[in-house]
């Protein structure tokens, strides 16, 4: 009897947990916090799907090498530009789906593929981004600007911990692009728009409600295996207990994802620091308790600010940065005096570096601009560049000098 009465309050009380953050109009489920499909979503879905499943067909020393291939890299010998074009060709399948989708609407894989697709979506972003800059070396700026649409629209296809990857290799492609070439205003316009039809924000808040939503949602999905499903039986108060604690960890990583730049990235650090040592050893050889009771600190898992903080700045600086080319053409090939000059023309309003609070850093002078922003280790470095295009390394090592962004050299 003692335990019916146990079981019967711990359901109750997690009950009224859930129907407190739905009377907040905060999502309880999937399905509420993506929204509705529609035919058109659902076909915006298929078309990506096939189009990752023609990328995962093709051959895995090629995909595997396509994130290191920097058609500006000052290594030697120097890459043989021609045959790799005869290996990844522009009109792959992949490419021509991916062309399909790009003005459709889209809201998610749902039910059309598994969410580990969208990791194949951020490698097929490097498929695309090289296709534009094949063009971008042979001195066919427009075209190339234009061929980089299509992968900002792949974006929105990735999850949110991936996204970086996307919006940093686009700029990897813009810097190849400006050293090679200046597309024109209405290229440099195409490309602003799409920009801008992504977020401003960094949705670390949106997702981690997404993430809470579908914890709830795995309340209801059976156990694997005969133990584990006799087992939470048994135990099932308990259970509900603990999930209740790991459904209150959200609220502690959603004050954070709610706060602003850069202290929510300090913050979700410091956090997610007390946790780590738990994380890693719950994850070596977790108990059959263990495999029942969700993590601890649950929600804090969710925090992905790291990587949405680059995803943001990479953003910025590519708003930013087109900005400037839409002004100097605009201008007579002159560049702006600050990033202020661009708005309300080019820019809403001034972009903010996420890692300082502060705006990008802007430098111009005779010879082109620095535009950048102060990256993770959140100090001024300079304009320490890194990645594709920027003629120096791709990731720079634990301490050393890194800000994120570009330099154009105007005087080619």
């Amino acid at each position: 009897m003692c335990y019916v009465v146990w079981d019967q309050a711990e359901q109750r009380a997690l009950a009224h947990d859930i129907e407190a953050i739905a009377a907040r109009g905060e999502p309880i489920t999937v399905l509420a916090a993506t929204g509705a499909d529609t035919p058109e979503r659902h076909d915006a879905a298929r078309v990506y799907a096939a189009a990752a499943e023609r990328f995962s067909a093709m051959p895995q020393e090629l995909t595997f090498r396509l994130p290191r291939l920097d058609l500006d890299a000052t290594a030697q010998p120097p890459l043989d530009v021609a045959a790799l074009e005869r290996q990844y060709r522009p009109d792959a399948p992949a490419l021509q789906l991916i062309d399909q989708a790009a003005p459709l609407d889209f809201n998610g894989f749902g039910d059309v593929a598994p969410d580990a697709i969208t990791s194949t979506m951020a490698s097929l972003t490097s498929l695309a981004a090289l296709r534009a800059d094949f063009l971008s070396v042979h001195g066919r700026a427009d075209e190339a600007a234009k061929l980089l649409v299509p992968c900002v629209r792949l974006w929105r296809t990735v999850s949110p911990f991936l996204r970086y990857q996307v919006s940093g290799r686009i700029l990897g492609s813009i810097r190849i692009l400006l050293h090679h070439g200046e597309p024109g205003a209405a290229a440099l316009a195409e490309l602003a728009s799409a920009l801008a039809t992504l977020p401003e924000d960094d949705e670390v808040a949106q997702q981690t409600a997404r993430q809470r939503a579908r914890f709830i949602d795995s309340f209801d999905e059976p156990r694997r295996g005969l133990t584990d499903h006799l087992a939470s039986r048994a135990i099932r108060p308990y259970l509900t207990r603990q999930r209740r604690q790991r459904l209150a960890s959200y609220e502690d990583a959603l004050a954070i994802a709610r706060d602003s730049w850069p202290r929510k990235f300090v913050r979700a650090n410091a956090l997610q620091a007390q946790y780590a040592e738990t994380w890693r050893r719950d994850s070596r050889q977790p108990t059959l308790l263990q495999r029942l009771i969700p993590a601890e600190g649950l929600g804090i898992m969710s925090l992905g600010t790291t990587a949405s903080g680059l995803d943001l700045a990479a953003r910025r600086v590519l708003a930013a940065t087109i900005a400037v080319e839409r002004y100097r053409r605009s201008h007579a090939g002159a560049l702006p005096s600050s990033l202020q000059s661009l708005v309300p023309a080019y820019l809403a309003a001034v972009p903010i570096d996420p890692f300082s609070g502060d705006p990008l850093t802007y430098k111009p002078d005779v010879d082109g601009y620095l535009l950048y922003s102060l990256d993770t280790n959140l100090r001024n470095d300079g304009g320490a560049l890194y990645g594709l295009g920027s003629r120096k390394q791709l990731m720079p090592r634990g301490g050393e000098a890194r800000d994120l962004g570009i330099r154009v050299d105007v005087r080619k």
